[in-house]
């Protein structure tokens, strides 16, 4: 009985195509900047002033993260001395977590009855990307839960 290979050359080239894939992950994670290091520089920049308080304008940032969990991890911290607030924006890591690969930065700073938001996109995404993500941000900010 001969043998004969049903699909010739296609477990190759799976398996090539895995292993791009596995080193392209492994390069983006390594090259991972913590927030801290990261200047202002290193974003793209677009800002709105919300008619809500910098709290209210808090909760629905991380309302927006939570219904659209897929977009990303936001870990927020709120300062009352001086009615600021700041997130830091991770991608989605694998099993659940965050990874240490910071897709922007989101600021709120209260301007007397309304909030003025400042969102910046990490450089390293594609132009349109960047767009995308600031937008939906700045969307999430006004109460706008719709995911993209």
């Amino acid at each position: 009985m001969r043998y004969t290979p049903l699909a010739v050359g296609k477990p190759i080239l799976s398996i090539t195509v895995l292993m791009f894939k596995l080193l392209l992950c492994a390069f983006c994670y390594g090259c991972a900047t913590p927030p801290g290091k990261l200047t202002h520089s290193d974003y793209s920049w677009e800002e709105q002033l919300v008619s809500a308080d910098y709290q209210v304008v808090y909760r629905r940032i991380v309302t927006g993260f939570r219904t659209c969990s897929d977009i990303g991890i936001a870990e927020g911290n709120i300062f009352t001395d001086t009615r600021e607030a700041l997130f830091d924006v991770y991608v989605n890591g694998f099993g659940g977590g965050r990874s240490d690969f910071v897709m922007g930065t989101i600021r709120l700073k209260s301007v007397g009855d309304s909030t003025n938001v400042i969102v910046g996109a990490h450089n390293v995404a594609l132009t349109s990307l960047q767009a995308t993500r600031r937008n939906q941000w700045l969307k999430f900010s006004a109460g706008d839960y719709s995911c993209l």
